[in-house]
């Protein structure tokens, strides 16, 4: 059974891929999970703030995106390090997928027009 495994995933060098994109899947859901907690009030979760500024989960995101990224290059895809800026990697994109919402325009944000509403009923 492991054979397939070795064969088609870890010779060919696509475990680090599949544990990008699981942890990727995993982030974004954890992500959206979390924010809905967040705004329903329930859970120990809270906003992250620094000096009374709102830090948006997209910061941290976008922080282990680049951190998975660069270490990935570093790594040249030898030893632990690959999978493991793969998944850094994965996780900082799902983190930042979930807001790709608002990088589009301030009333898309606020839900004030058609679509904005219609993309917000898909999260």
């Amino acid at each position: 059974m492991g054979h397939w495994w070795q064969r088609d995933v870890v010779e060919p060098g696509k475990l680090p891929l599949l544990l990008a994109l699981a942890s990727f899947v995993l982030a974004f859901a954890a992500a959206r999970l979390v924010t809905r907690l967040i705004r329903a009030g329930r859970g120990p979760f809270r906003d992250v703030t620094a000096g009374g500024l709102h830090v948006h989960h997209v910061v941290h995101g976008v922080v282990l995106t680049v951190v998975g990224g660069f270490g990935a290059v570093a790594s040249a895809r030898q030893g632990a390090g690959a999978p493991v800026c793969a998944v850094i990697f994965g996780l900082g994109a799902g983190w930042s997928w979930t807001s790709s919402r608002s990088c589009c325009t301030w009333t898309t944000c606020t839900g004030r027009n058609r679509a904005a509403r219609a993309w917000s009923s898909w999260y």
